[in-house]
Order: structure tokens, then C-alpha cells, then sequence
């Protein structure tokens, strides 16, 4: 009898151990949904402030252009949705 006692303890610390696994599981997945779409947010953000560098560094050129020209130029200002882009060509 003592055996089966034994037997049926293990049997019993296993089945909280496996519960336990279960619940920490459910936890770590509900917090990885959470850091995956914090994630997601921080990228559009970081593209978002990337894309307006580059516009102001677009925008300085252009105004540098301007105030000390080279040389003689066309301008030619795209606009899209997502971007902007300025090309300058030379005149001769």
C-alpha cells in the first residue's frame, strides 16, 4: 500500500507542476501579443519620424540651394502619399 501512496504523490506533484507550466504559457503568450503590437506601433513610429528627417534634410537642401546656388537649376518637387522627393537639374 505504501508503494501505490508514493505512486499516487508523484502523480499528483506532476499534474500541479503541469498546471502550473499551463498557466505560465498562457501568461508569456498574452504578454508576447502585447510586446508584439507595442513592437508594431514603435515601427510605425520610427518610420514616421524617418520619413520627416528626410523631408527637413530635403527641405534644408532645397532652401541651401536656393540662399547659395552653384549654379543655374530646375526644380522639380513629386508628391506622394508616403514620400517626397525633389530633384534638381542643372541648367545650361
Amino acid at each position: 500500500m505504501h508503494i501505490f501512496q508514493n505512486f499516487e504523490k508523484a502523480v499528483d506533484e506532476r499534474k500541479r507542476a503541469l498546471k502550473e507550466l499551463k498557466r505560465v504559457i498562457k501568461e508569456r503568450t498574452e504578454e508576447n501579443a502585447g510586446l508584439t503590437k507595442e513592437l508594431e506601433e514603435l515601427n510605425v513610429s520610427v518610420n514616421e519620424r524617418r520619413n520627416i528627417h528626410e523631408v527637413n534634410g530635403m527641405l534644408f537642401n532645397y532652401l541651401h540651394m536656393l540662399y547659395f546656388p552653384p549654379f543655374a537649376f530646375d526644380l522639380t518637387i513629386e508628391l506622394n502619399l508616403y514620400s517626397i522627393s525633389l530633384d534638381f537639374h542643372m541648367c545650361t
